[in-house]
């Protein structure tokens, strides 16, 4: 059986189609992955081959660099090299960004901007060939190790 999905944005319909679509053993959808994202929630329809998808979202890191570095590289960010420190500049300014909406108590604007930060680094990983997941898991495990505080006061 082939499906496409109906996603929900804020009270808009858009139909895709799945990239990946995981099947349980009965063979009918578990998990989906439409733009990046995995869905675990959602309505099946056997009946239009529809599935509507709404709510719970999850990305893997590894999505979330393929992506923000694709959507940079056909944005033109990548069309000269870039230089890494004006890169690690730019995700400053959006931490930056993110201290004043936290400070001014606007915590849509700082969810946004920390999305911001996520998107850039992801960007840069992905523009410097760094498996930013590998290296993230492998740095949380390392620090599940360290002691309380890292041997810090703070």
């Amino acid at each position: 059986m082939h499906f496409h999905a109906v996603v929900f944005d804020e009270d808009k319909e858009m139909e895709v189609t799945p990239q990946w679509i995981e099947l349980d053993k009965s063979g009918k959808p578990k998990r989906i992955c439409v733009n990046g994202c995995q869905y675990e929630t959602f309505e099946l329809y056997t009946e239009r081959e529809e599935i509507r998808v709404k709510g719970e979202q999850n990305m893997q890191i590894s999505e979330m660099v393929k992506l923000a570095h694709g959507n940079a590289r056909e944005k033109g960010f990548w069309d000269e090299p870039r230089e890494v420190g004006t890169i690690l500049a730019l995700i400053h300014s959006e931490v930056s960004e993110a201290l004043e909406a936290h400070r001014h108590g606007d915590y849509d604007e700082f969810a946004e901007e920390l999305a911001d930060i996520l998107i850039r680094v992801a960007d840069l990983a992905g523009g410097s060939g760094i498996d930013l997941e590998k290296a993230v898991i492998d740095k949380m495990a390392y620090n599940s190790r360290r002691e309380r505080l890292h041997g810090k006061q703070y």
